[in-house]
């Protein structure tokens, strides 16, 4: 199993036929970018402090590359190419039911995406096992 992987991306249908386009996997440099986002304290020796507002939406904003979200005037959200800000900015426009299912349709991706690789891993022990 490689240890790099190509970027790869796939769409996730939302209710209202919008969608989201998102990176299949996070690289490790993604991953401390959310922690990074999340931690407002870290100090060692002391307890970690995380920002409130950053939970959650540090991990859907490393994520989300496009949408087909459109704003109050039906015009087109462009979030790709965007610097974090301005993509966190898009999301907190948002409707709280609107994040919300963003939200869960990120993490059952994450989710779906991490059972598969254990799946991998278990297949490739065994098979060098047998």
């Amino acid at each position: 199993m490689a240890r790099m992987h190509k970027p790869e991306t796939t769409r996730l249908d939302l209710s209202d036929g919008d969608f989201l386009i998102v990176k299949k996997r996070l690289t490790a440099g993604e991953e401390r970018k959310i922690f990074a986002r999340m931690v407002s304290k870290l100090v060692p020796g002391e307890k970690t402090e995380v920002d409130p507002m950053q939970a959650g939406i540090a991990k859907i904003v490393e994520y989300l590359l496009d949408w087909s979200i459109r704003d109050a005037d039906d015009k087109p959200v462009e979030i790709r190419n965007q610097p974090p800000e301005f993509v966190t900015a898009a999301l907190n426009a948002l409707d709280g039911a609107s994040y919300a299912e963003i939200r869960i349709a990120i993490d059952e991706h994450e989710a779906r995406v991490a059972a598969e690789t254990q799946d991998l891993k278990k297949m490739t022990v065994t098979a060098s096992v047998a």
